[in-house]
């Protein structure tokens, strides 16, 4: 049966899996390619999923959540200088008896389910795919803002266009913001304070303008260090992107970050360079399935 919204099912798992909705043309069809995965590819219950909008759902889009059974829920913008800061608002959210939260962006298709139950940390997440900001930056935010400096650093790595890797150094924490899972136990008191310092970061405009978009994930990696919680960085495969180059002979992903890149008929596109057909043609195969099946047109 649907949930009202605010509703929570007595069915649930140990995990919840959530999104946050706004009201753009991209984000609608998006969102039909993650629900698509989550549901088909990924093998998750209705029951375990909340989508959160800023706005009015699209007519279509409400009548397809409850034909689905899926909990919805309306959250205020967090401030208008950072839309991507609307996710920040989902840390409020009552996830009844789920023990861990999967806060995630809608441009992310599924292919398979993640193995949740293999992080060891309360809050984990993929290093960021670029030094955005450079580690320079991100010491001198945290000078300003009195938060002690991590005392070791991380490597991660991005390719050029030419395919050869270029590994940088960031802190523990800076994570795409993507992908996130946090235990439920902190999810309140990480949300408070990723709250509080992305409110101080817009403020203080410290940030050189070519990172600001990023306010989102570096208030993100300055709660978590401020909370002193426990992090994990995962693997590419929990959030791989499809949009620029990756390093070929990786594992075959749980999770693709196509930020748009899909084709007229919502599959996802090869990613670069090309390697994992049979997983994406699989995913490919439940959107369009899905798509018929709910008679959702890519006209609107």
């Amino acid at each position: 049966m649907p949930q009202a919204d605010g509703a929570l099912s007595s069915d649930r798992s140990d995990v919840a899996w959530s999104c946050v909705l706004d009201d753009t043309e991209a984000l609608w069809k998006h969102f039909l390619v993650w629900i698509a995965t989550l549901l088909d590819c990924a093998g998750v219950s209705p029951d375990d999923i909340v989508i959160h909008h800023v706005t009015d759902l699209r007519p279509d889009i409400h009548t397809l959540v409850t034909r689905l059974g899926l909990r919805t829920q309306p959250i205020p913008r967090f401030d208008p200088r950072s839309p991507h800061s609307n996710k920040i608002s989902q840390c409020a959210t009552d996830f009844g008896s789920a023990e861990r939260v999967v806060l995630t962006d809608v441009d992310l298709a599924f292919l398979a389910r993640p193995p949740i139950e293999s992080i060891l940390s309360p809050v984990a997440g993929k290093l960021v795919d670029f030094p955005n900001p450079p580690i320079e930056v991100l010491r001198d935010l945290f000078r300003h803002a009195g938060l002690p400096l991590p005392e070791t650093p991380l490597t991660a790595t991005f390719v050029d266009p030419q395919g050869a890797p270029n590994p940088f150094q960031t802190f523990p924490a800076n994570y795409n913001g993507g992908f996130y899972v946090i235990d439920r136990s902190v999810l309140s008191e990480l949300g408070l304070a990723w709250a509080r310092r992305a409110r101080w970061l817009l403020d203080a405009e410290l940030i050189p303008e070519r990172y600001a978009i990023h306010v989102d994930q570096i208030s993100f990696c300055m709660a978590a260090h401020e909370c002193g919680l426990n992090t994990q960085s995962l693997e590419n495969a929990w959030n791989l992107p499809t949009h620029v180059e990756n390093i070929p002979g990786d594992a075959p992903p749980y999770v693709v970050h196509h930020h748009g890149r899909l084709d007229d008929a919502l599959g996802i596109l090869p990613l670069r360079p090309t390697r994992h057909e049979d997983v994406i043609a699989r995913a490919n195969v439940a959107i369009a399935a899905f798509l018929h099946r709910y008679g959702m047109g890519l006209s609107a």
